[in-house]
């Protein structure tokens, strides 16, 4: 890799967070993670994340396309879907 590949591919990797669709199903594919990033942002210290299923798609012809990415169950039993 010569020296200006590196530096354009350092410069499109500075502009991703996990806000980047691409970049976040990339990093919420380890479900530590996950659930580390999920507790922060629900203040629910006792989620645990189950499953984590990136940009899993369930079509329906009557209804727009839901894309599921995380389920979890806090210890109440509650379920959500992320």
């Amino acid at each position: 890799m010569t020296q200006e590949e590196k530096q354009l591919y350092l410069e499109q990797l500075s502009k991703l967070n996990l806000m980047s669709d691409m970049f976040s199903s990339i990093v919420f594919e380890d479900k530590a993670a996950c659930q580390y990033v999920l507790r922060i942002l629900l203040s629910k210290p006792d989620l645990v994340v189950k499953e984590v299923l990136t940009q899993n798609q369930l079509r329906q012809i009557n209804a727009k396309t839901v894309i599921l990415d995380v389920l979890a169950t806090d210890s109440n039993g509650n379920k959500y879907n992320m």
